[in-house]
């Protein structure tokens, strides 16, 4: 998958930066596992930029989700909202996403609010770290 650095918006920069490395390992996860999800994606380029868009995207919305579910007490909410996001970094092989949101999603469902609050603020992290990953111009 070769990329053309003077194409498209500077997100989509950023996007083809990170399909050109796998990113930082954290405990043996790859933040982003670019040759599994150009694989997953059948290498098509376009594809694979097009599903990051909609993960970059739609996560911060889950996460404000994920956040009123634990203000409001809601476990089972938690829970579903934590798969949601699961299942989304397992299509992108955000890897270290999806450790966050199953750590949450665990907690969540034992309806251990204060560990669904210690781990959220993980999952936080590791989405920040996937975009930080994925917007650098450097790679």
């Amino acid at each position: 998958m070769e990329t053309n650095a003077g194409a498209g918006s500077g997100a989509e920069r950023g996007v083809q930066a990170g399909l050109n490395a796998c990113g930082d390992t954290r405990a043996g996860l790859v933040v982003f596992n670019r040759h599994d999800f150009a694989r997953r994606m059948g290498h098509n380029r376009e594809l694979c930029t097009r599903i990051l868009n909609v993960f970059m995207q739609e996560t911060p919305r889950q996460l404000g989700r994920l956040n009123q579910a634990v203000a409001a007490h809601d476990a089972p909410a938690a829970q579903y909202v934590a798969h949601s996001i699961k299942g989304a970094a397992a299509n992108v092989s955000a890897e270290v996403v999806y450790q966050a949101a199953y750590d949450v999603e665990t907690a969540a469902r034992e309806s251990a609010l204060d560990e669904i609050r210690r781990k959220l603020v993980d999952l936080e992290w590791a989405f920040a770290s996937f975009l930080e990953f994925i917007s650098r111009d450097s790679l």
